[in-house]
């Protein structure tokens, strides 16, 4: 009786199909780790009140990148820019200046603002919001290195050691960049990685996570 054989889940050098240009897997139906209420409250809180909590992110070094979803980034970076102006923060200004500078309809438009405004009635819960999102971005930078060093291994690299040492030396980088900004459960993060992907190679994982309540980024993150 013939005995199957183990084969894997991808083809030899097949690995740069697995992404997109940019180290992020393919999946369709798997989009990354992300927190999107405690994004939206972070920026809730520093429009609220610009003095206490823009100045309380940039210290805690949070950046446009931490936001998974890019119109998040894009009015953390527009409030930092019209904070540190030394211009008043508030909404009726904010919309404005959005508009003047037609980036407006990047964030999602006057009603996006207004939502993001009234999301989150007390700052209370800020710090630990904020390091959710930069929990989650960390979750992201594992991920795609992980989703690299795989799609690579299944093409069989010809030096492995050198292989080895740039695995090594990606993790060594996310470590780094972790321990100015965030400090970790490292074996949660470690556990957590590894379930999600176990799922991806399986092809057990769907849609998670919260809409956007961007109808075309939801729409994205489905056929992207």
């Amino acid at each position: 009786m013939a005995i199957a054989e183990d084969k894997p889940p991808f083809k030899k050098k097949d690995g740069p199909k697995l992404q997109d240009g940019k180290g992020n897997q393919r999946d369709e139906l798997t989009p990354p780790p992300h927190a999107i209420g405690p994004e939206k409250s972070v920026l809730s809180s520093m429009i609220q009140d610009p003095e206490e909590y823009i100045g309380r992110a940039v210290e805690g070094q949070l950046t446009p990148a931490h936001f998974y979803v890019p119109s998040h980034g894009k009015l953390f970076e527009v409030l930092v820019e019209h904070f540190e102006a030394g211009k008043t923060v508030e909404l009726v200004a904010l919309t404005q200046y959005l508009m003047d500078r037609d980036l407006l309809d990047t964030i999602g438009g006057p009603s996006a603002i207004t939502e993001i405004y009234t999301y989150a009635p007390t700052a209370a819960h800020f710090d630990s919001h904020l390091s959710i999102v930069k929990e989650k971005y960390i979750l992201r930078n594992i991920i795609k290195s992980c989703t690299e060093s795989i799609t690579t291994a299944y093409d069989d690299p010809e030096d492995v050691q050198e292989f080895l040492d740039s695995v090594e030396q990606k993790v060594l980088e996310i470590r780094e960049a972790s321990e100015t900004s965030v400090e970790m459960d490292v074996k949660t993060a470690v556990a957590e990685v590894m379930v999600y992907l176990q799922e991806f190679l399986a092809g057990d994982r769907g849609i998670t996570g919260m809409p956007t309540g961007y109808g075309e980024l939801d729409l994205s993150l489905i056929h992207i």
